[in-house]
């Protein structure tokens, strides 16, 4: 086949004729490549990359995913294309496969991010590259490089008409290196690729690839997230204290209640006295996997009915804090000690306060944590107040399974990629913000699938999130003798289905839910990442059900769609504060208030 060398000859695409292969940069103003070195200008052929993948792959860097300097544009046969595509036998099953060999430094490995139409799939190396398959660049490598080969396929018809069955059953078949959502991918397709360092990769370092996220309370002092500030000691706004690991499973760690510095990030001295003094009434923000409080709330400022929620919530609360934290390297319970020593240090216990949550996907497993494991126990911290829970996995998801984490993966970049456009009015370095705080932790789990380090041990965070695992059921249990005294509990779950003419990414769902690809791996109603049964498992539980807003298939909303919706928004104010939910919820659930 035609070989075609890109990213200064340490990318090396082998194609079939019918199938053209040209790069673009990002950065640049052209897209420079195809077998003869052409340089054409990109709003020739190939439409510039739009702003969800700029932001992205900004986002993905944050995390050590560092892009090649050119990506690639593939232009793959779509069904029914007579004059380019061969008629597929056992034979020719890669007769239109397209082979990547990416050179890399002894200690770095390399995934493709691929992208169509909104829809973003994960492909990571098949194996070492042969020899030959480099000779276009000899002499041009250094002698500590090797080689990753990555076979591209265009999407697979059988596949996809099987109902999303998954993975090729025949043993001839050769083995696929990418998730479901790949098989959706065809005609023009892009190619990023991202390497990174994978010598710390192994299955006890999960902690030290998660060592820079900032852990701690996070001070929500108005509705303009630029100004959120972190608020607590000393020992969690300061990153160089979590390289030692026993500080991830010591609470005791964080309970020394230095003094705190003059200055922490924009909360001082004087104010975080001043939260202790008077916070009798706080609201607790408590982020998703993969995210941060920025990430996971920070769109909020992106829509009016999210600033008029934030602005009710700051006047009806003597304080609003957030929770940063690991998601991948500690287990709920070990988050929710630390959340809770935390709590204790900048808020004291006299008078005890009492305490509202909004917690957010696995952020309902730190709150419960919190609140059935430690607030439970013999030394009353703080009143569990009312707790509203977005998205929960109470009984976990099955996309937690290391068998699914590619598919995890993919489905987490193409939505946080929707959520990336419906944040548009937040533009500049607040856009590039959220949307890091929003996939800091995907990157640290691509590298683990790119490197096969995919034990549910190696990354404790989501293994507490495959359902009925020890921890789930620890946790059910502690909340059944919590009942009496629990919290009043409310409920925001989805039943996505794509909306019609819902832009790009609603358009390539459709197709995936069509094809059945992601309901026949999730087998349930789900928001695309966790099972809407999942979040309603508390009913029956606890006896302390509130309210609920059930989102169905006609509401188009999905798990990382929660907060950009007007009808969210209302019901988490009227739950929390009182008064009417607002008008717009035809066709949609509404159910409690706070009442007493």
């Amino acid at each position: 086949m035609p070989r075609s060398s890109f990213d200064g000859y340490r990318v090396v695409v082998q194609a079939p004729d019918a199938v053209p292969v040209t790069a673009f940069r990002i950065d640049g103003g052209g897209v420079v490549g195809g077998p003869a070195g052409d340089r054409r200008d990109v709003t020739d052929e190939e439409p510039a990359p739009d702003r969800s993948t700029v932001l992205l792959l900004g986002a993905l860097s944050a995390s050590g995913l560092r892009a090649a300097q050119d990506s690639l544009a593939v232009l793959f046969p779509v069904p029914g294309d007579a004059g380019r595509r061969s008629r597929r036998g056992v034979d020719d099953v890669d007769a239109d496969a397209v082979l990547v060999d990416v050179a890399v430094g002894e200690e770095e490995a390399a995934v493709l991010l691929l992208e169509q139409d909104g829809l973003y799939a994960w492909c990571v190396p098949d194996e070492l590259a042969a020899a030959s398959a480099t000779s276009s660049r000899a002499g041009r490598r250094g002698d500590d490089e090797r080689v990753l080969r990555f076979t591209l396929r265009p999407g697979d018809d059988a596949a996809a008409s099987a109902g999303g069955a998954g993975r090729r059953s025949d043993d001839d078949a050769p083995r696929r290196r990418d998730g479901r959502l790949s098989r959706l991918l065809r005609g023009a397709v892009r190619v990023h690729v991202l390497r990174f360092l994978a010598d710390s990769i192994t299955a006890a370092a999960v902690g030290f690839q998660e060592r820079r996220v900032r852990q701690g309370l996070v001070h929500i002092r108005c509705q303009h997230p630029e100004h959120w500030s972190p608020a607590g000691s000393a020992a969690f706004t300061n990153p160089a204290a979590f390289t030692n690991p026993a500080a991830f499973t010591n609470p005791a760690a964080f309970t020394n209640p230095a003094a705190f510095p003059e200055s922490i990030g924009g909360t001082d001295r004087t104010e975080c006295t001043a939260l202790r003094d008077r916070a009798e009434r706080v609201l607790l923000l408590v982020h998703g996997t993969f995210s941060s409080t920025l990430g996971s709330y920070g769109g909020l400022a992106a829509t009016a009915e999210g600033r008029a929620l934030l602005d009710r919530l700051l006047g009806g609360y003597d304080a609003i804090l957030g929770f940063d934290h690991p998601t991948l390297s500690a287990d709920p319970a070990v988050n929710a000690a630390e959340l809770a020593a935390a709590l204790h240090d900048l808020l004291g216990s006299d008078p005890l306060p009492v305490i509202d949550v909004l917690a957010y996907s696995r952020g309902a497993l730190v709150a419960r944590s919190l609140l059935d494991m430690v607030l439970g126990g013999p030394v009353p911290m703080a009143r569990p107040g009312h707790v509203v829970y977005v998205g929960a996995t109470h009984a976990g998801t099955v996309l937690a399974d290391p068998a699914n984490w590619l598919e995890l993966a993919d489905l987490y970049t193409t939505l946080a990629a929707d959520a990336c456009d419906a944040m548009g009015a937040l533009a500049g370095e607040l856009g590039t913000a959220i949307a890091t705080g929003a996939v800091h932790g995907l990157g640290v789990l691509v590298k683990h699938v790119a490197v096969q380090v995919t034990r549910a041990d190696a990354v404790p965070g989501l293994a507490a999130m495959t359902p009925s695992n020890a921890f789930l059921r620890e946790l059910d249990d502690c909340t059944r003798r919590r009942a009496g005294g629990a919290a009043r509990r409310f409920t925001v779950s989805s039943d996505f289905e794509p909306v019609p003419g819902g832009g790009p990414m609603h358009r390539r769902l459709a197709l995936a839910l069509a094809d059945g690809l992601v309901d026949a791996l999730m087998r349930v109603p789900n928001d695309l990442v966790v099972d809407t049964a999942s979040m309603r498992a508390l009913d029956g539980i606890d006896g302390a059900a509130g309210g609920s807003l059930d989102l169905g298939r006609d509401d188009g909303v999905h798990h990382l769609a929660y907060f950009a919706d007007p009808r969210v928004c209302r019901a988490i104010g009227e739950w929390l504060l009182g008064g009417p939910v607002g008008a717009g919820q035809v066709g949609t659930a509404v159910h409690g208030g706070r009442g007493t």
